[in-house]
């Protein structure tokens, strides 16, 4: 018998898989009302213990002198308001053959 947190917690490897993301949740006829729930749960788990909790420097904030801070922020500041997690989700399925953990590797900086 399986319970809610294994449920969960298989939901949260699946969506984690670059290989699959929802897709296989969504190929597979998962009701979307679950799919939309897990997603939401996953995005509030991400934003409780991964998120940044400090505020990135805002553009207006800069001045010449901050030519360096400048450059170091750039991709945050383009990045605008998605998350790593919403950029990881938004972003394509990886071929099926993939390593996915050697691809987490090559891709941290990307969701760092």
């Amino acid at each position: 018998m399986y319970n809610f947190c294994s449920i969960f917690n298989v939901f949260i490897i699946l969506v984690l898989d670059p290989r699959l993301k929802l897709t296989y949740h969504k190929e597979n006829n998962w009701e979307e009302e679950f799919i939309t729930e897990a997603k939401n749960s996953i995005k509030d788990l991400y934003e409780k213990v991964y998120a940044e909790t400090t505020d990135p420097i805002q553009e207006d904030e800069l001045t010449v002198d901050d030519d360096l801070i400048s450059h170091m922020y750039k991709k945050r500041r383009f990045s605008g308001s998605e998350s790593e997690l919403e950029i990881f989700l938004n972003s394509p399925i990886v071929h099926g053959e993939t390593d996915i953990l050697n691809w987490w590797k090559v891709c941290k900086k990307k969701y760092n």
